[in-house]
């Protein structure tokens, strides 16, 4: 803020703990927007970027099965476990379930 910022992308983890920092941005005339998580409460910054996880597995496997001509994708025994994230985990299931 002391640098003239005129807006702040935050991915907050702790998404209670975050508002007095966003409180204070925002009674500066700096801009605040949530990067795929809402705060608590949801109207503490002035917008939300988000994707929709669902609908990019879909697609990403609908583009898969596209690209493969009809032969089947190969699963890796990596590719069932859940990941650390779990929005690459949704994306990856939805993505096994558009490309069968």
């Amino acid at each position: 803020m002391t640098t003239g910022a005129k807006a702040i992308l935050i991915t907050p983890s702790d998404t209670k703990a975050i508002v007095p920092s966003i409180k204070k941005a925002r009674a500066a005339d700096v801009m605040a927007v949530a990067l795929d998580t809402l705060t608590d409460p949801q109207d503490a910054t002035d917008a939300l970027f988000a994707t929709d996880n669902f609908k990019a597995g879909v697609m990403i496997g609908k583009y898969a099965k596209a690209a493969m001509n009809g032969k089947p994708a190969k699963r890796s025994p990596r590719s069932t476990s859940r990941p650390a994230c779990p929005s690459a985990y949704c994306i990856i299931t939805d993505f096994w379930k558009a490309s069968a």
